[in-house]
């Protein structure tokens, strides 16, 4: 079996097409269907193994407030944390620039929690 994520620009959703061994259409379910996307425009699974979305946002030929670029990543094990709160201690500043995050966070298998924080540069 063969699995292939395809989305649609108006709708706003995703889906998997499970294919089977000879390629024919075997079924077709949604992802991630309780997630508002606007305009999603492109789609790919990054070199990480993570699936990168990237949405147009509402407006036409505009500025798009809700325009954004998002990572789904697999999580193979256990539920992931559940996040109630991110807290940091400035949000804009001159480089080098340094920032103090607290996350309030419950782990539902009362495993340790660990904090992992990634920057992105435009």
């Amino acid at each position: 079996m063969a699995n292939l994520f395809i989305y649609e620009w108006i709708r706003g959703w995703i889906k998997v097409v499970t294919l089977q061994p000879n390629g024919d259409f075997d079924k077709m379910e949604p992802f991630f269907s309780t997630v508002k996307l606007n305009s999603l425009i492109d789609m790919e699974v990054g070199p990480d193994g993570k699936l990168y979305l990237l949405e147009y946002g509402t407006g036409w030929f505009t500025k798009n407030p809700d325009a954004g670029l998002s990572r789904i990543d697999y999580n193979g094990g256990n539920r992931p944390p559940m996040i109630s709160g991110i807290h940091v201690d400035k949000t804009s500043g001159v480089l080098p620039f340094a920032v103090k995050a607290t996350v309030d966070a419950k782990d539902l298998e009362k495993d340790k929690v660990y904090l992992y924080v990634e920057f992105w540069k435009w």
